[in-house]
């Protein structure tokens, strides 16, 4: 009061009751990758709020002098698929020759490090909150290092959903054909058989003047790409080939029978068992190193955790003439190469966990050459993640996994990626609601509380048509209740996804 000798009354007027709180961050992308920016701490994620800053700030010092490095392009492509999102972990700091080891498709020690880096990264992060991470710059089938960037990847998202309070998925890409073509190029040029267009082709690649991310290759290339990637057809690289990545065909071999025969055209095949080669490197690691196996005794297949993509695509984005100045290409070029991890990932975030990628076109993204429903065919065959045109545009071929896909009776439960999102989703609500009981007392009271709560959270999974049905126990014997420990069973009905069609027309004089 302005006189507080009289009688009155007080008015005291509160501000920002009516402020609107910005909903919570949805699901994220996580992207590793190297910057010359020094200026960033190493293995320290941070959200970006400003994708032009950051896009300035993730820069590579290269021949050329400074340029849009990969977490830049990696993040951009991301938003542009719709991501809400993103997360940034640099690896390293690079430049010069260094950096440009790391980036070529031919390094060589550079890809022993960035598989280190990753290491030592995907270690310090694992106690973070996770969705969709992506190893920006690695290649499913590099053959420059002793490891695999892909099961490095699985064996890491494994990890960090079954000892961690996380549940995510990997996205890793194939080298982009041009830079298969470009790393393989003596081996293709001394091939017999080989057409004199195709080895004139893949010798002429310069890295110098932009091609790997600026050269458009041939019909023709594309072809020799997908007989590679699905080692079908007598492929020019096929898995004899010296240095041929042997972890990459063991992860094929996840699509072939017990004798190593591939089925691209018939998933009703008379399998009984998949490839043993694939479990050599493809039985997920428990953090301890050793081969993991669930309850049943089961093998865990790494390949669920991850996505590989691979195929022929093109992007843009407000950096792409200064990618263009920074790799020596011309000014005038508008799109530039994709590996479509970023993409994919991005688009991934934007799906509820019960819609799948299936049929769905990205945005921002095209083919830079056309494959045909066969090649997607037998790509997703092999559990590749690729795109096709259709009449709406360019769609995700199938929305699968890494996981064994033989045939549809020798498979993994774990095959389709919104299989894997589903039991995620609900594996972060138990983890969330037993979370709120942690160090209250192992009573019935206690125990029927966590049932009603589980119940509810499964039943709202149920009317969004993410379950199809559920059913749950939860129990604690007596030396379990000494042990302060007590067990949710859980089996769930995922709501699975529409991927097939089959209509039947029959033609009658009247009805």
């Amino acid at each position: 009061m302005a006189f507080p000798n009289l009688p009155g009354v007080t008015v005291n007027l509160n501000d920002l009751g009516l402020k609107i709180s910005p909903p919570p961050a949805g699901p994220k992308v996580t992207l590793l990758g190297v910057t010359s920016n020094t200026g960033i701490p190493v293995r320290e994620p941070f959200l970006v709020t400003n994708a032009g800053l950051a896009a300035s700030s993730l820069w590579f010092s290269g021949s050329n002098g400074v340029y849009p490095g990969e977490l830049a392009m990696a993040m951009l492509e991301a938003f542009d698929a719709g991501a809400e999102a993103v997360e940034i972990v640099v690896i390293g700091h690079y430049s010069g020759s260094e950096l440009e080891d790391m980036i070529s498709p031919t390094g060589t020690t550079g890809h022993v490090t960035r598989y280190n880096d990753l290491a030592a990264a995907y270690d310090a992060i694992k106690n973070t909150q996770l969705d969709v991470v992506v190893p920006v710059g690695a290649r499913a089938d590099d053959i420059h290092t002793s490891g695999n960037f892909a099961k490095q990847l699985a064996n890491f998202c494994y990890q960090a959903t079954k000892d961690i309070d996380n549940a995510c998925v990997g996205v890793i890409s194939m080298m982009t054909p041009v830079e298969w073509a470009y790393s393989w190029s003596g081996a293709i040029a001394s091939h017999t058989g080989v057409s004199s267009s195709l080895s004139g082709e893949v010798l002429s690649i310069d890295p110098s003047a932009g091609d790997l991310e600026f050269g458009e290759p041939s019909t023709e290339l594309i072809t020799e790409w997908h007989k590679y990637a699905t080692q079908t057809d007598s492929p020019l690289i096929g898995s004899g080939e010296t240095n041929f990545p042997g972890v990459f065909r063991n992860y094929l071999a996840g699509s072939e029978d017990e004798n190593g025969v591939f089925y691209p055209e018939n998933d009703e095949n008379a399998a009984t068992d998949v490839n043993s080669i694939y479990w050599t490197d493809w039985q997920a690691l428990d953090s301890d190193g050793s081969a993991a196996v669930d309850l049943k005794g089961n093998k865990v297949d790494a390949g669920a955790r991850i996505c590989i993509v691979g195929g022929p695509l093109v992007t843009t984005n407000k950096e792409v003439r200064n990618l263009a100045r920074g790799k020596g290409a011309a000014l005038s070029n508008t799109i530039y190469n994709t590996d479509g991890a970023a993409v994919y990932a991005g688009f991934i975030t934007t799906l509820a966990p019960q819609s799948a990628t299936t049929n769905k076109k990205i945005p921002n993204i095209v083919a830079r050459k056309h494959l045909s429903g066969k090649q997607a065919n037998s790509l997703a065959g092999r559990r590749i993640t690729t795109f096709y045109t259709k009449p709406k545009g360019l769609v995700v071929a199938t929305g699968i996994t890494g996981a064994h896909n033989v045939s549809k009776y020798v498979r993994s439960d774990f095959t389709r990626l919104t299989t894997v999102r589903i039991v995620d989703a609900v594996i972060e609500l138990v983890r969330e609601i037993g979370d709120r009981f942690i160090g209250e007392p192992n009573t019935a009271a206690h125990r029927n509380a966590i049932s009603a709560e589980i119940d509810k959270a499964l039943n709202a999974l149920k009317i969004a048509q993410a379950l199809n049905d559920y059913e749950f126990f939860v129990s604690a014997t007596a030396e379990q209740q000494v042990l302060g420990e007590l067990s949710v069973d859980l089996t769930l009905v995922p709501a699975f996804e529409i991927v097939k069609i089959n209509v039947t027309v029959s033609l009658v004089p009247e009805l």
